[in-house]
């Protein structure tokens, strides 16, 4: 792996902060490069998906050369696997953002599954998950960013529920293991299904449909349904 790459979307090897946590003027100006790369990349990708995508296309959208590009990955796995990290971290964070200023919890819930919904159109981590699962097959070093994936989503899941339950939206002593392994499951069938029907697919009878089916799973008490 190059000097500048990093793994899973941790920071970039090689790039060490000073005391103080701030990054030498030189470590500062490759983490703008890589950025660029990776956002060249992610429109890239988005146009001609991963298998008709190529390294010089990516330098174009990126506006670097090939050379230079070689310099921080090795690649366009590597540049795959780093984006779909990048990516999924951000998009989750900013979900998980939203739906915490979301008082009421079916509006909450209805939110999260329009997200999953919305997915395949606007692209970003989940995009980058479809074309993952395509690729996963033929490529070993994607097989650890879709399990990533899942654990971040179900470390997501556990926070969002302990919250619910805190709130009292939660009977106490619900199960929330078993949850926490299916929720994910049926948002990525929601990915799927999006995706494979496109504009076809009724969208608000799927929200209607999850929201009751995890309404009468989560138990919800009081006001929460």
């Amino acid at each position: 792996m190059n000097v500048h790459s990093g793994t899973l979307g941790s920071e970039p090897a090689g790039v060490k902060p000073e005391a103080g946590g701030r990054l030498s003027p030189a470590d500062a100006r490759a983490l703008v490069v890589r950025e660029r790369i990776l956002d060249g990349a992610a429109r890239a990708f988005a146009v001609t998906g991963y298998q008709g995508t190529t390294v010089p296309a990516i330098a174009a959208e990126a506006r670097v050369s090939v050379g230079l590009l070689y310099r921080y990955f090795e690649g366009k796995a590597e540049l795959f696997v780093a984006l779909c990290a990048r990516d999924l971290d951000r998009e989750l964070e900013t979900l998980a953002q939203e739906l915490g200023r979301i008082a009421e919890p079916r509006q909450r819930l209805e939110r999260a599954i329009r997200a999953a919904l919305d997915a395949p159109e606007l692209g970003g981590a989940s995009g980058l998950f479809l074309a993952a699962l395509g690729e996963a097959d033929h490529n070993p070093r994607l097989r650890p960013v879709l399990l990533r994936r899942v654990a971040l989503i179900r470390e997501l899941t556990t926070r969002l529920l302990r919250e619910a339950a805190e709130r009292g939206e939660l009977p106490r002593d619900l199960p929330q293991e078993p949850l926490v392994r299916a929720i994910p499951m049926l948002f990525d069938g929601a990915i799927v299904a999006a995706a494979t029907e496109g504009p076809g697919l009724d969208r608000e009878a799927v929200i209607g449909a999850i929201t009751s089916l995890l309404a009468a799973a989560l138990g919800w008490v009081g006001g929460a349904g």
